[in-house]
């Protein structure tokens, strides 16, 4: 009898697997096929890209495409095998010598969580890294538009910094707001607005991070909000130590796809939004990271 059950595991696993991996193929086939492959055939003609650069950028689709095919090829190769059973009366040969219906479905039980662990492992490590050689490959370099605020203990903002853009490790026209402790009409007053034309996340005499703003123009403001005295200011620091880190963090992790981000990293960006009490943006990035756990065995 456990000759028998043996047998019968991989006669079921084989069916599986193979009808699991001709469906992979065809919907890989059929997602890359009609635009993707087209487009980048059309652009190796026209001498935009090589036909190297080409076949990588096929390449790098494919973890995406793999992360969608296999739980649907997995669904796809189940159904076409037990329906074959079912039609050939395989299934009641099974059940006639007292295999239970838990029974019949333990090697497919057994592929799903394999197909499982590589489905998560796609989206943990293979999805991510393609994603950043094909932003290399497009020179898509990272461009965004970031505000960090500073707040005291009651949570009341002390400092907010604007970046109005942020390309290859650099910053450019950034905008700090030094607020004032009056209030007025739920408005917080501000005291200093300082424009720095570039900007850089270095460290400090101590050793710390900070950002460093160069060419920066600072306005003093009165009690009246009035601008009463400009100055220029060759170098300027400014969010120093744990907050300077913090902030270059999210500004980073921002400018990227949730898909473009490893379970390690996704896991630190979602505890820094909830401690820098970004309660919208941490719902949502909570929510894609615990999609990567309940994705893949949902599917």
């Amino acid at each position: 009898m456990r000759r028998l059950t043996t047998v019968y595991d991989r006669y079921i696993f084989k069916q599986v697997l193979f009808t699991t991996l001709v469906a992979i193929l065809l919907f890989t086939i059929v997602w890359i096929a009609p635009e993707m492959l087209l487009n980048t055939i059309k652009s190796v003609l026209a001498g935009e890209i090589t036909a190297k650069t080409g076949f990588l950028l096929l390449f790098y689709e494919l973890p995406k495409i793999l992360g969608k095919a296999l739980p649907v090829g997995l669904l796809l190769g189940s159904l076409f095998t037990f329906d074959k059973l079912s039609k050939d009366s395989e299934l009641t040969i099974f059940r006639a010598t007292g295999m239970s219906f838990w029974r019949i479905l333990r090697p497919v039980l057994v592929l799903s969580l394999i197909v499982t662990y590589i489905c998560f492992f796609t989206y943990d490590k293979m999805i991510p890294y393609s994603c950043n050689k094909l932003r290399k490959i497009n020179h898509d370099s990272m461009i965004t538009q970031y505000i960090y605020t500073k707040r005291d203990v009651n949570g009341h903002p002390k400092q907010a910094v604007v970046v109005s853009k942020y390309q290859n490790g650099r910053m450019y026209d950034v905008i700090v707001l030094n607020f004032s402790k009056r209030v007025f009409d739920d408005l917080h007053g501000m005291r200093n607005v300082m424009v720095g034309a570039k900007g850089v996340k270095t460290t400090d005499a101590k050793g710390l991070p900070c950002w460093k703003l160069l060419d920066v123009i600072s306005y003093n403001i009165d009690e009246n909000g009035i601008f009463h005295k400009i100055n220029k200011i060759p170098k300027l620091e400014i969010l120093n130590g744990e907050d300077a880190e913090n902030a270059y963090q999210i500004m980073i992790n921002s400018t990227k796809r949730e898909r473009e981000i490893n379970n390690k990293d996704l896991h630190h960006y979602v505890k820094l939004l909830k401690k820098e009490s970004l309660d919208e943006d941490y719902r949502l990035m909570a929510n894609k990271y615990f999609q990567r756990f309940l994705h893949t065995f949902a599917e």
